[in-house]
């Protein structure tokens, strides 16, 4: 699994099945907007078809978590 086709989100796996999803807009508190939210549903596919991912932490960069929307 290879985070290469994101933008505003990374995406990485482990070998013990760990998948990490990082929302990777600090500049803005991880707002979610509609490319966002594009890239995380993608993602949680790809985690969802991989049959030796058997946990996911989802995390923000920086010091948020999340804003919310980004209005």
């Amino acid at each position: 699994m290879r985070d290469s086709d994101y933008d505003l989100i990374t995406l990485e796996a482990t070998q013990e099945g760990l998948a990490v999803v990082t929302l990777n807009r600090p500049d803005v508190h991880n707002a979610f907007n509609a490319e966002l939210i594009a890239e995380l549903t993608d993602a949680f596919h790809t985690i969802a078809d991989q049959r030796t991912i058997r946990m996911m932490i989802l995390r923000g960069a920086g010091k948020s978590f999340s804003a919310g929307a980004d209005l």
